[in-house]
């Protein structure tokens, strides 16, 4: 809904509308919050487009283009991802709405992905052997 009244630098006003007796409004601190955005992805996340995307049967963006998620599409924010392509054929730079299926998260190198678990199988400069992140 906005931000908190008593700290609006650190809680926000949020409407939660699956509460058995109806909606309910309550100011919660943000870091109790996580963003919800269709498809498991995250803002910051980096992707790419797995077929030639269209706008009215034209090819805007094409396979294999990457991309960062922006967050939810304004306009369906359970079924679509706001995304910023590093390249469009259209010549235009704004986000592009898309379905979860449209893009797949970039693969890391080593098979990894974004978010896994890792531990150092040796010294790195400074990150001692086993530590992990």
């Amino acid at each position: 809904v906005g931000p908190g009244a008593a700290e609006p630098l650190e809680k926000v006003v949020v409407k939660f509308d699956s509460m058995a007796f109806g909606p309910l409004e309550r100011e919660v601190r943000a870091d109790s919050l996580s963003l919800v955005i269709a498809g498991g992805f995250r803002r910051g996340e980096s992707v790419t487009a797995v077929k030639d995307l269209r706008v009215r049967g034209v090819v805007v963006v094409t396979q294999g283009v990457a991309g960062t998620v922006v967050g939810q599409s304004a306009t369906d924010p359970s079924g679509r991802v706001t995304v910023a392509f590093a390249r469009r054929e259209d010549g235009r730079c704004n986000n592009l709405n898309v379905v979860p299926m449209e893009i797949q998260r970039m693969p890391c190198t080593g098979g990894l992905v974004p978010g896994d678990r890792v531990a150092a199988l040796r010294q790195l400069l400074v990150v001692p052997r086993g530590a992990q992140g």
